[in-house]
């Protein structure tokens, strides 16, 4: 039996063809909309507390990275290119319809100079960036994977000497983490690597009730006793 004298089937082989002309067309249609350039990225939205990372920063990356418009644009090799800016510790980047990249930044915050170079932040990261403030900040020296233990002992410092009106300076950590503050007028302070909490609690004691009026003119005071302390005048 022939196929012309077989009505169904012919709808169906039509139905078919009819499917994949469909398919064919929406599948090059798909492309040239896609690719069209009516639909390139218009706008950036920055968002995030953004100090040191500029405006005019972030588009050039975004220029040199974006290939394609809205739809094909490749998100992953912009956030890969915003992360390598100085100041960026966490980027996340989205669409947003119809032709926007919403781009939400986390900066570094410094609280530290890192002896060997660079500055360390507050999640005792290391990182490298141009900072106008990084005089005013501490200089700490420690064996490298140090830096998340001295930022926790700097929260503990800060607690204890700034009723005091002392700030650190500087932070040595030894290789047996010894522990020496350099604060006010260059005055060094050793905790040593034991009891550093209640060595500090007798140097805030005696800060208060002997130290104040002459510590200035003190180039160390020595707390690695058990039952007191040893001061040595410059």
């Amino acid at each position: 039996m022939k196929i012309w004298n077989q009505p169904t089937r012919l709808r169906h082989i039509a139905f078919c063809l009819y499917a994949i002309a469909t398919c064919i067309l929406l599948g090059f249609g798909g492309r040239y909309i896609l690719s069209w350039p009516g639909f390139s990225v218009g706008d950036v939205k920055i968002m995030g507390e953004v100090k040191h990372i500029s405006p005019v920063q972030v588009e050039r990356v975004i220029q040199r990275t974006i290939k394609g418009n809205f739809f094909t644009a490749n998100v992953g090799e912009v956030r890969e290119a915003l992360g390598a800016v100085p100041w960026v510790r966490h980027v996340i980047v989205k669409r947003r319809w119809p032709a926007m990249l919403e781009i939400y930044f986390e900066e570094h915050r410094p609280i530290a100079r890192w002896a060997k170079g660079g500055l360390v932040n507050t999640y005792g990261e290391i990182f490298t960036a141009d900072y106008a403030g990084v005089g005013k900040l501490p200089l700490w020296s420690a064996p490298l994977g140090s830096e998340k233990e001295l930022v926790r002992r700097q929260s503990i410092l800060v607690e204890n000497l700034e009723p005091l009106g002392l700030k650190v300076s500087g932070l040595d950590l030894s290789a047996r983490h010894a522990l020496v503050l350099v604060v006010n007028q260059g005055v060094k302070v050793f905790l040593g690597r034991d009891n550093v909490e209640e060595r500090l609690r007798r140097f805030a004691w005696a800060h208060r009730n002997v130290l104040h009026t002459r510590f200035g003119q003190l180039e160390y005071v020595d707390l690695r006793y058990n039952n007191g302390f040893v001061v040595k005048r410059r």
